[in-house]
């Protein structure tokens, strides 16, 4: 424990320095310096931001590229979806491995490139109905390591009046086995404007809206605490 304090006070120190020369500087300087360090501040700040838009906007690039010289097969919808990506040396943590709130990131990025390449995703936006997540789980099995290679798998497994459900999985070999499952999330995205069985008609151009798929043991499970923490925030409320 005691080597872990000093060196957490040897890295405070190296910051609190590097801080103290930073702001001479600053002081010290030429109001073009002074724009200069305004600038490398804000971009540091915004770097997290920054980063997750460009790889916002890198998924969209992938998702019209494949999409070219095709139209969405609205069908497609029902269908599996894969998203490839890496282990990026920004997704580690202290231990190298791909930090935990990783995977909820890349998952917006395979969410939103299902959504696209379907074609329901425009859909939405062009009606003004208003999507987005009110509810998640993730379970970890295992870590993915740093440059590791892994396919995200996007399948809608059911819907309510209300609300889509999306279960993602990242998927990449281990050992023997080549389709490990590292992470499984389900994931509840809330509609507004319109419910959802009138949405698909729309989409799909059918006159009644297709059968609701089975749940499964763990979906149910997800729901009915989703609708008992619901209550039990309604009657904390009401006190």
């Amino acid at each position: 424990m005691a080597s872990v304090e000093n060196l957490t006070f040897a890295i405070g120190s190296v910051f609190a320095v590097a801080w103290y020369y930073a702001l001479s500087h600053f002081w010290e300087g030429s109001v073009y310096i002074k724009c200069m360090w305004i600038l490398l501040f804000l971009t540091i700040v915004s770097s997290g931001f920054l980063l997750y838009a460009f790889r916002l906007n890198l998924a969209l690039l992938f998702v019209l590229f494949r999409k070219f010289g095709r139209p969405s097969n609205p069908q497609s919808v029902f269908d599996e979806h894969t998203y490839k990506s890496v282990v990026l040396p920004s997704d580690l943590d202290v231990f190298l491995h791909m930090n935990n709130a990783r995977y909820g990131r890349m998952a917006d990025y395979a969410r939103f490139s299902f959504l696209y390449e379907t074609g329901i995703g425009p859909a939405l936006t062009s009606q003004n109905y208003l999507m987005a997540m009110t509810a998640s789980v993730l379970r970890y099995r295992r870590s993915l390591q740093g440059l590791q290679r892994y396919t995200i798998s996007t399948k809608l497994v059911y819907w309510e009046d209300d609300a889509f459900y999306f279960e993602q999985k990242f998927i990449s070999p281990f050992k023997d086995i080549d389709n490990f499952v590292y992470c499984v999330i389900l994931c509840k995205m809330s509609v507004r404007g319109e419910s959802i069985p009138n949405i698909l008609k729309k989409f799909l151009n059918v006159d009644e809206s297709p059968p609701r798929p089975v749940v499964s043991a763990e979906l149910q499970h997800f729901i009915d605490y989703n609708r008992t923490s619901s209550q039990n925030l309604r009657s904390e409320a009401t006190k």
